[in-house]
C-alpha cells in the first residue's frame, strides 16, 4: 500500500498532515470515479488549492514513479474457495515522442486521442503544451491512468498464468470477506509482478469493477459483451453462495437510495 493520508476538509485543512509524505503526492477525492479530481500536487500550496476549491475530503497518497501500472480483476468463491483471475489490463500513458522541431501541441494533434484531450490541456497545462521536446524526448503529458483522461487500455490477460493468482491468492489471504474486485497497481516490471515484489496498489475497486482489457482499441465489440456477461455470471454465482453461508443482502430500499445519492453526486461533479 502507497503511504496514505486522509484529510478531512472541516472549512479548513489540518496542515500538519500536509508533510506527512513527500511530494510530489496525488490527491484524489474520497468519493470520485473516472478520474475527476485526481490530481498530481508538486507542493504543499497546490494540495491546499485543490482541497479548498473542492471543499471536500481528500485522499492524498505518495507518487508511485514505476512506469507499468495494471488492473488486474481477481476472484475467490466462497464456498470451494477457488480463486482466479478474469481480466488484466496495462496503462499506456498520454504521451509524446519529441522531434526536435514540433511543440507537445502539434505532437498530440498527430493522433485521435490526443487531438481529444486538447481542451481539457489547453486549460490544465497551456505551458506544456508550448514546451518542444528534443528528438527522441518522450514527455508524459498525463500521469493519471484513466481512459476519460487519455490513457489507453491495453488487453494483457494473456500475462494471466498460475503464479499470478498465487501472488494474489497471498495478496488477499488477511482480506476477510474479499471475494471479487480489481487491484489497480504500480509495479516496477513484469518480473517484480510475478514474484510479488515491488507493487504498490493504490486502489482496490468492488463488484461494479470494470474489466478495462476490454477497452483495447483491437477488441472487438461482441468480445467485449462476451466478457462483460462472464463477469456478471461470476459476480451472480459469488452472491448466491454467500446468500447460502448466511450473508445477509442491502435492502432494495437503501440500495436505491444509495443509488440515487451516488447518480446526484455524480451529477454535481
Amino acid at each position: 500500500k502507497p503511504k496514505t493520508v486522509f484529510i478531512e476538509f472541516n472549512n479548513g485543512i489540518d496542515e500538519q498532515l500536509l508533510d506527512l509524505i513527500h511530494y510530489p503526492v496525488i490527491l484524489k477525492p474520497n468519493v470520485g470515479e473516472r478520474g475527476f479530481g485526481v490530481t498530481l500536487c508538486q507542493n504543499k500550496s497546490e494540495v491546499v488549492e485543490a482541497i479548498m476549491t473542492s471543499k471536500t475530503d481528500h485522499i492524498m497518497q505518495e507518487y508511485i514513479n514505476f512506469e507499468l501500472e495494471l488492473g488486474v480483476l481477481y476472484y475467490k468463491m466462497p464456498k470451494t474457495g477457488k480463486t482466479g483471475i478474469t481480466s488484466i489490463t496495462e496503462k499506456g500513458f498520454l504521451s509524446v515522442l519529441g522531434n526536435g522541431r514540433d511543440h507537445v501541441e502539434q505532437l498530440l494533434k498527430l493522433t485521435v486521442r490526443g487531438e481529444l484531450q486538447l481542451p481539457r490541456l489547453k486549460k490544465e497545462k497551456p505551458n506544456l503544451l508550448q514546451h518542444i521536446p528534443d528528438r527522441g524526448q518522450k514527455i508524459l503529458v498525463e500521469p493519471r491512468g484513466n481512459h476519460c483522461l487519455g490513457t489507453e487500455f491495453i488487453n494483457a490477460t494473456h500475462r494471466n498464468n498460475a503464479v499470478l493468482v498465487a501472488v494474489f491468492d497471498r495478496i488477499t489471504e488477511n482480506y476477510d470477506g474479499f471475494y471479487f474486485g480489481r487491484f489497480d497497481l504500480k509495479v516496477r516490471d513484469w518480473e517484480s509482478l510475478y514474484k510479488g515484489e515491488n507493487i504498490k496498489i493504490f486502489e482496490i475497486n468492488g463488484v461494479t469493477s470494470e474489466p478495462g482489457h476490454i477497452y483495447d482499441k483491437r477488441y472487438t465489440l461482441l468480445k467485449a459483451y462476451r466478457d462483460v456477461a462472464k463477469q456478471m455470471i461470476l459476480v451472480s454465482n459469488i452472491a448466491i453462495q454467500n446468500l447460502k453461508k448466511g450473508v445477509k443482502p442491502t435492502p432494495l430500499l437503501e440500495f436505491l437510495k444509495v443509488i440515487k445519492q451516488h447518480f446526484s453526486s455524480s451529477e454535481k461533479r
